[in-house]
């Protein structure tokens, strides 16, 4: 089950997504995956279960489903795009009470980049900051929110890029 989203924000995100993908340099395009498949998008639905997958992270996976290990997006910050399969390792790890890792950790979060060191920009899927980007450090317990929404996001990151070009 993949949660609603208003059409029209949903619109403004593809948008927002292509835009992203036009400014993008050469050497980060080569780094981007093809979309993710249906069945790795499922594997992360099934991994959710109950919390629904949400349209706009449908969306995300299926523009590009990660990056290669250790790419950056941008040369401002060292995040990359986490593939589906990747999501859904990570959500194992931290839905698994045995392993040993920095809480608070939420169920209803979603890691979508990481710096591959252990932090992750996670969306949480419930509550009154549903649909936000989170912090998560692994060395911190401050989990603050960085950005409103994916759209605020990939916005963020487009403006970014235009600014070093």
């Amino acid at each position: 089950m993949v949660t609603p989203l208003n059409t029209q924000r949903l619109r403004e995100f593809a948008d927002c997504l292509a835009e992203l993908h036009a400014v993008l340099p050469p050497d980060v395009l080569k780094t981007l995956r093809p979309p993710a498949t249906t069945e790795a998008i499922d594997r992360v639905k099934r991994l959710l279960a109950p919390v629904a997958l949400p349209a706009d992270v449908k969306l995300l996976l299926q523009w590009h489903d990660g990056q290669e290990w250790n790419s950056t997006l941008s040369p401002d910050n060292n995040r990359r795009l986490l593939s589906a399969e990747e999501i859904a390792e990570r959500i194992g790890f931290f839905s698994d009470p045995s392993e040993d890792f920095l809480k608070p950790w939420n169920p209803s979060w979603v890691p979508l980049l990481t710096n591959d060191s252990g932090d992750y920009l996670v969306y949480e899927t419930a509550g009154e900051n549903e649909g936000k980007l989170i912090q998560y450090w692994h060395d911190d317990l401050r989990r603050l929110i960085q950005h409103q929404d994916l759209t605020f996001w990939a916005n963020e990151l487009r403006c970014e890029l235009l600014a070093s070009q």
